[in-house]
């Protein structure tokens, strides 16, 4: 994280039973970090999703929610708008139906109960491959998307489409080996079916989004998931201070509602009612 310059990691197939934090000192800077994770509740160790966050992001922790083995969110304290992260990993293609349904129902939940002004970041690893854009999905997707659409494809772009999300790894241009996320063990199988998804509203903030093959994973043997890489800029909320001329046709009471509903922090409306008021006082 510390040669990357990485805040938080969402990361997938932990294997740890139960749910839980702990704290990872880096043995050579003595840096910490520290690590939330939501396993399965039995002692199988199947699955299981987490985060790893430095000490700033840390700081930044309003709350954090362990939901199931699949997934896990956290809520940061953010400017101008506090950012939910959602750390998932999806089932395999070789999955029931069943299972498939109750992963995206559980993961729709969750999207659900996030306010519109907040940032909303979906990330990790879906099994998935969804292909470039086409005139239905133009709105979600970029160019850059690899491989031919799957069910679990389908899937995922079913699921940005209904939550006006865009999948920010398809939108940049890269050379092949940084837009793969995943490769077999036969040194020739490799594909991009990790993902990162941002509210369509916030695309702008997106500066960057690759993989890294050459990160080290921890593991003796190294994850076959490569480090999936993302830089936001999250943008200054600009606003008319000429009330009156600009909003002369719109009912006030109305305009604030709808500036709160479209993620302008409440503290910024307050601060608009108040230089109305005393504009026309």
């Amino acid at each position: 994280m510390e040669k990357y310059n990485i805040d938080i990691l969402c990361i997938s197939e932990t294997r740890i039973s139960g749910s839980g934090s702990i704290v990872i000192t880096a043995p050579e800077t003595l840096h910490q970090f520290h690590f939330f994770y939501s396993g399965i509740k039995d002692n199988s160790g199947l699955h299981g999703v987490g985060f790893i966050m430095n000490q700033r992001t840390r700081n930044a922790l309003l709350e954090w929610e362990p939901v199931s083995c699949r997934l896990a969110r956290n809520r940061l304290n953010g400017n101008p708008a506090n950012v939910f992260i959602i750390s998932t990993y999806a089932p395999t293609r070789d999955a029931t139906e069943t299972t498939k349904d109750d992963f995206y129902g559980e993961l729709q939940q969750l999207s659900s109960s996030i306010a519109a002004r907040d940032y909303l970041i979906v990330a990790r690893d879906f099994n998935a491959r969804v292909s470039p854009f086409d005139q239905t999905t133009r709105q979600i997707l970029g160019k850059f998307g690899q491989g031919h659409r799957c069910e679990n494809g389908q899937r995922l772009v079913n699921y940005a489409l209904i939550n006006h999300l865009v999948i920010t790894n398809t939108i940049f241009q890269h050379k092949p080996s940084h837009l793969l996320t995943w490769h077999f063990n036969d040194g020739v199988t490799k594909a991009q079916i990790d993902f990162i998804l941002v509210r369509q509203r916030w695309r702008s903030s997106v500066q960057n989004s690759r993989s890294y093959n050459g990160a080290d994973t921890g593991s003796q043997s190294g994850s076959d998931h490569r480090l999936q890489f993302e830089r936001y800029n999250l943008p200054l909320i600009l606003m008319f201070l000429y009330f009156i001329a600009a909003f002369d046709s719109v009912t006030r009471q109305k305009l604030w509602k709808i500036l709160e509903n479209d993620g302008m922090p409440l503290k910024f409306v307050e601060l608009m009612k108040a230089y109305y008021d005393a504009s026309v006082s």
